[in-house]
């Protein structure tokens, strides 16, 4: 058995004998007399391990009676203690820098994160993505870890400013917002919240974005214009008169070629070409009619014109609904295509498993309430490059009455939601990532902090002033 092996089959429930089979993109963690699968180890380029992570079917069948729980129970001070040594050991066998304890969470029901890290040994400020990860089931075992940075640069640049000083410029930046909250299942409401893109100010004095460090821009949005005609959604989906609606259960609706149809012995095992399915939550829409490859694709304006029409005849009234998100060529997805159409072993004829889908362009609409954007309720659609059908359509429901009968003016000011946000509110010192690209170069950031015993404020009712703090499931965490 191999010193790695070794040391982790005390992670794994039994303390089997195990060893690790290298394969050539992933290595597993295989039982050494039955050969069954554990886990997989993941390995650096330099062949340094990395982490495990424990099989997902070999954790169910262990925790067959903590998955039955009807009701998640919380960790008793024992068992948090009992975590945290198992942490400890797992980072005396396995992280050679020092670290310390950052935080235990519960992320999801009956799951666990933990955070282990190095310290900047000059500000004594945790340096993120070092140390180790580490996560745990209910029952205490460590599903899965992964290593953090064991190389990185540390940038020192002049701190210009003071956190008050920082604070003071991020509150005069306007980083709070109104906006119509829609969540799956509740009420729609008029909420202030903190603008997701702004995450703290740098030691400079600029504000820090999200956005700029993603190197992503905000795409521009139009106004659409009223649809005066309204077409069939069946012909735009691409069902001609050859084709028979074989199912229609109330939600959804499955066509197919009738020869296809007739020569079915079974109908269970018909692969459907069109599908719309919707409930109260959503819809998805797809058509995988074939298709032959013409001399040139659509223009981006065709396109554009059948997906705004194909969202007239199935929302309706969608120029005072939707707006449309400047949309973004994909010449490589044409490219891709024009490859695998030029093929020899292409055959326009052969089956239709095996018959490439036809490239599309996606437009995004973004979902408006009286000037007001609602995240989260957007419908994007895909449009075939060459035949203009509507190859898929997907998006969520709101309480459209809800929506109607919501107040958008204000009761509380947003000077009033500012101070309450400001008055929970610090910034702190903290090292961050500088750039996306080299993620081990960290330079220095003020970022949000929520000191109070509450956390982090997520919204507050632009109506009614009620404050919604975030939860964050943080059970333990350093001092």
């Amino acid at each position: 058995m191999s010193k790695l092996a070794s040391k982790l089959r005390a992670y794994l429930r039994g303390n089997p004998e195990i060893m690790i089979e290298k394969g050539e993109y992933e290595s597993s963690i295989v039982d050494a007399k039955t050969g069954d699968l554990y886990g997989n180890v993941y390995y650096a380029e330099n062949g340094s391990f990395t982490g495990f992570e424990v099989d997902l079917f070999f954790d169910e069948e262990e925790n067959e009676g903590a998955l039955e729980a009807t009701e998640p129970i919380p960790l008793s001070d024992n068992e948090i203690q009992s975590f945290i040594e198992k942490g400890d050991q797992f980072v005396a066998d396995f992280v050679s820098a020092q670290v310390e304890f950052g935080m235990l969470s519960e992320w999801a029901e009956n799951s666990y994160i933990m955070i282990y890290e190095e310290i900047d040994g000059k500000l004594g400020i945790p340096i993120p993505h070092t140390g180790c990860t580490l996560y745990f089931n209910r029952d205490g075992d460590i599903t899965s870890a992964h290593l953090g940075h064991e190389t990185y640069t540390l940038e020192y640049p002049d701190i210009s400013i003071t956190k008050e000083e920082a604070k003071a410029i991020f509150r005069n930046a306007s980083v709070i917002e109104l906006v119509i909250q829609a969540e799956e299942h509740k009420n729609v409401e008029l909420i202030y919240r903190m603008h997701p893109a702004y995450i703290g100010v740098k030691v400079d004095g600029k504000i820090d974005n999200v956005m700029e460090f993603m190197g992503a821009e905000e795409l521009p949005v139009y106004r659409l214009e009223k649809v005066d005609e309204k077409g069939s959604k069946e012909t735009m989906l691409g069902i001609t008169s050859e084709f028979i609606m074989f199912k229609d259960d109330g939600q959804s609706k499955l066509w197919i070629e009738k020869e296809v149809l007739d020569a079915a012995e079974d109908e269970e095992e018909i692969e459907h070409k069109v599908s719309i399915y919707e409930d109260d939550t959503g819809f998805f829409i797809a058509s995988e009619v074939r298709w032959e490859k013409s001399e040139s694709s659509l223009s981006l304006d065709d396109l554009q014109q059948r997906a705004i029409h194909f969202l007239e005849s199935i929302i309706g009234d969608v120029h005072i609904k939707y707006w449309l998100e400047e949309p973004e060529n994909n010449p490589d997805e044409i490219e891709d295509m024009e490859i695998i159409m030029d093929e020899e072993h292409i055959d326009l004829e052969q089956e239709d498993e095996f018959f490439p889908s036809e490239p599309s362009q996606m437009f995004t609409f973004q979902r408006h309430h009286k000037g007001m954007k609602i995240e989260g309720y957007e419908v994007r659609i895909h449009v075939g490059l060459y035949t203009g059908i509507i190859r898929e359509c997907s998006g969520s429901k709101l309480n459209e009455l809800q929506l109607q009968q919501l107040e958008i003016k204000p009761t509380i000011t947003l000077e009033k939601a500012e101070e309450r946000y400001f008055e929970e509110m610090e910034l702190k010192l903290s090292r961050s990532v500088k750039n996306i690209d080299d993620t081990s170069i960290y330079d220095l950031t003020y970022i949000l902090d929520y000191p109070g015993e509450k956390g982090a404020i997520e919204k507050i009712n632009a109506q009614t002033g009620d404050v919604t703090y975030v939860d964050t499931g943080i059970i333990r965490e350093s001092n």
